[in-house]
């Protein structure tokens, strides 16, 4: 076990990941890229996939928790376990408003507005002719 093990902790099976179609687009375009740039490179999808979620993990995720947490973020859900919350306490308006007030700031959680915007103008050029971003 190394220590990059030790952090992440054990996990007994693989996972299989689907891409999107923009996804798998950019997956392309970055292969290609590196093709491009030095021809004797072999890449397998699936390493080359899980070397791209560790150096992720490694430098991005913890200082963007934030912008992942309110993308996947499931406001009704939340709501409803701050109503039964609520429930045992006295100020249930108080609680209720406290809880909009969480889900407004959660949602509005983004990452630094030139980061998000070149990359922004990444993803329009991977758009799919029937998509609109």
């Amino acid at each position: 076990m190394n220590n990059e093990d030790q952090v992440l902790g054990p996990r007994k099976e693989t996972l299989r990941v689907a891409l999107d179609e923009r996804a798998a687009r950019a997956y392309d375009e970055m292969v290609e890229q590196i093709e491009a740039k030095n021809p004797c490179v072999k890449i397998n999808p699936s390493a080359f996939m899980s070397f791209l979620v560790l150096d992720f993990y490694a430098t991005y995720f913890e200082k963007d928790i934030g912008v992942y947490i309110a993308e996947f973020f499931d406001a009704k859900r939340f709501y409803e376990s701050e109503i039964r919350r609520s429930k045992d306490q006295g100020d249930y308006e108080q609680v209720m408003g406290n809880a909009l007030l969480a889900i407004k700031k959660i949602k509005t959680k983004q990452r630094r507005k030139v980061v998000r915007r070149r990359v922004q103008m990444q993803i329009d050029t991977l758009a799919l002719p029937h998509e609109k971003v």
